[in-house]
Order: C-alpha cells, then sequence, then structure tokens
C-alpha cells in the first residue's frame, strides 16, 4: 500500500535547517524510520523505572507534535477558505451594528407611536362604547417587544458610547455580584 503524506514546506526547511548532512530525501526517510520506531517502542513491552517514563515522555512528545503538525496543515491549506469566513464573519458584524445604530432605533420609535396610536384609538372605541375584545386581530401584548419608554439613543462621542454601555451591564448584573 502507498500512502502520500503532505506537509507544509517550512516545516521542511525546518528540518533540513536541523539536518543539513541530509539531503531532502534522506531527511523524508529519517522522519518515516524515526515516527516508525517511535509507534513500534510504544507497542512494545515496557521496561521499567525511568526507561519506561523516558520512552513515554518521547511517545507523548512525538503525539502532541503530531498534533500540532495536523493543525498547522488543516490551517495551511484552508487558508483561503478561512479567509473569506473571516471576511464574511466581520462583514457581518459591521452590517449588524449598522442595522442597530440606523434601522432598529427608527422602527423601534415607529413601533412605539404607533402602539401609542393603538391605545389612544381603543380609548375612543371605548368611549364610544364598543367592545374592543371583539376587534380582530387581537394582540397578544406579552409576546411583543416593550417600547413605550424607548427613545433613540444619543451618542455625542465614544466616551458616552462606552458610559452608556456600561451602565446598561450595570443595570443588567446580578444582586449577588
Amino acid at each position: 500500500m502507498t500512502r502520500t503524506i503532505q506537509l507544509p514546506a517550512g516545516d521542511l526547511e525546518l528540518a533540513a535547517r536541523a539536518r543539513p548532512d541530509l539531503d531532502e530525501a534522506s531527511l523524508i526517510r529519517e522522519a518515516i524510520a524515526r515516527g516508525s520506531g517511535l509507534v513500534r517502542s510504544a507497542t512494545e513491552a515496557a521496561p521499567s523505572g525511568e526507561e519506561e517514563l523516558e520512552r513515554a515522555l518521547r511517545v507523548d512528545l512525538a503525539h502532541a507534535v503530531a498534533e500540532v503538525a495536523g493543525l498547522r496543515w488543516s490551517i495551511v491549506s484552508n487558508r483561503e477558505r478561512l479567509g473569506r469566513a473571516t471576511d464574511d464573519e466581520r462583514r457581518t458584524y459591521e452590517e449588524s451594528i449598522a442595522l442597530d445604530a440606523d434601522l432598529v432605533p427608527a422602527l423601534k420609535v415607529e413601533a412605539r407611536d404607533l402602539r401609542m396610536e393603538l391605545r389612544r384609538l381603543e380609548a375612543e372605541a371605548a368611549a364610544r362604547g364598543i367592545d374592543v375584545g371583539d376587534v380582530e386581530p387581537s394582540i397578544d401584548w406579552s409576546s411583543t417587544i416593550a417600547v413605550a419608554g424607548y427613545g433613540a439613543p444619543r451618542y455625542e462621542s465614544a466616551e458616552s458610547r462606552r458610559a452608556t454601555t456600561v451602565a446598561f451591564f450595570r443595570r443588567i448584573r446580578p444582586a449577588d455580584d
């Protein structure tokens, strides 16, 4: 059975600097021999004492190095996809901030004004003797967002934004802190 093993060019360059006496093919053969030796030594009967501890540490180190190499390879081979994902996440975050700053406050103000108008109309209908409970569709006010006292935030500086944020989180902090 033949298996292809890929590794980042930087890893091969590091190994070549560590062993300048070997050409690339010899370096790869030695790496495979060392790895195979570690696998074999891990499966053999364990000696006692200091040799056992030394071998266990070498095997653990080899596993950790292999895991890090695998993670590095994953990052290198997925660099383009990870870059696109990072750009998409940043764009989505910035769009969310823009919506929260521009669209959401205006919608909340409009919702507040519409609710006030609806309440006024309900009071007027009740004053005329009309049962507003029979008017459809009915509104389940408990499942709506509270906007009665809402006013669009006004930020004059980055410091006022920070102060508003800090005040908000102090308000919702659990009492036992």
